[in-house]
């Protein structure tokens, strides 16, 4: 039995043969089965208590008949921190930033959070060999559209609706899914940015190993001891971190998004000094995304961020979200 951090009911249905009597208990209080004892074919509740706590737990639920025993292992995720994109709605970002190699049709996540690809998407085509990273808006069933005609992105397709791999990750995977991730909306970047209780705290530029770009803290931050973090220095040096920093951060929720830059047509500009996330959101139907001066994303420099206006054809970083409640 695998579950979320969230806990759960679960049934294990019980055969025997000639009605043969059992026994059956769990290794951990914070699993609990509905009878202790029966007979002959039945089912037996289970029950997982929900957690905070920020490790994986593990258990044991035993049955003993005929002087044999039988072992169902349960796996309880840890808690995740998660970000408040709206009043009543939180998720989780994916492990890294979205990537896509054409030859094989293939969709992974990066391993993580600062990789980014950068010149390597120049190389843009349905046959490229290699994997890119930059996509243009909505391009979920397109990945290697490459045109500068605003009119050829008029219609959102969301990345999400893809199976998308990591390198961690079980083939069979429930978090490789098709329809398990999703691109936030323009709102809920926003609300996530500027509306959250906190939210001016919970953000700023930084670098993650020797990797310009922007960093989120969850909505119950914790900082790890001896680790320090200033809210939007307009800077990338003043939060900088090294690997083993970054992973006690990320352990506690933190998401890391590189300055990946952006690409027009085959050309690539800004890697290192830029970052831009697309939002799922179209413009009032206007195919000028942008031109009425809202956002199509959340965007950042060293000087500034926030919701930034983009022609459609750019190629933009993806950062994909699934949702905890």
């Amino acid at each position: 039995i695998d579950c979320s951090y969230a806990g759960g009911t679960f049934t294990i249905s019980v055969t025997t043969e000639d009605a043969a009597e059992w026994t059956v208990e769990s290794s951990e209080s914070w699993v609990q089965v509905s009878t202790t004892e029966g007979s002959g074919s039945m089912d037996v509740t289970v029950t997982v208590e929900p957690t905070k706590e920020k490790k994986e737990a593990i258990a044991d639920i035993t049955f003993t008949c005929s002087g044999k025993t039988y072992t169902i292992p349960v796996t309880r995720d840890a808690y995740i921190e998660g970000f408040s994109v709206s009043s009543s709605k939180k998720v989780v970002f994916a492990p890294g930033n979205l990537q896509y190699r054409a030859s094989t049709k293939t969709w992974e996540f990066q391993r993580e959070h600062y990789v980014k690809l950068g010149e390597d998407n120049s190389k843009i085509s349905p046959t490229y060999s290699g994997w890119i990273d930059l996509f243009g808006w909505g391009t979920g069933n397109n990945p290697t559209l490459a045109s500068t005609e605003v009119s050829d992105y008029a219609t959102f397709t969301d990345w999400g609706i893809n199976a998308i791999g990591c390198f961690d990750w079980d083939a069979d995977a429930e978090e490789s899914k098709p329809n398990v991730w999703r691109t936030l909306s323009d709102d809920e970047w926003r609300y996530m940015f500027q509306e959250r209780p906190n939210a001016d705290k919970l953000r700023g530029q930084a670098t993650v190993n020797n990797v310009p770009g922007y960093m989120f803290l969850p909505d119950e931050w914790e900082l790890p001891s001896g680790i320090s973090f200033t809210p939007d220095p307009n800077n990338f040096t003043t939060n900088k971190y090294d690997v083993g920093e970054y992973r006690l951060m990320k352990k506690n929720g933190a998401v890391f998004l590189p300055a990946a830059g952006y690409r027009n047509g085959t050309t690539v500009s800004g890697v290192g000094t830029e970052g831009h996330y697309y939002d799922s959101t179209p413009r009032n139907g206007n195919t000028e995304r942008g031109q009425d001066g809202d956002g199509l994303g959340f965007g950042f420099t060293s000087k500034s961020a926030g919701m930034k206006t983009f022609r459609p054809y750019y190629g933009r970083s993806v950062r994909l979200a699934r949702d905890i409640n």
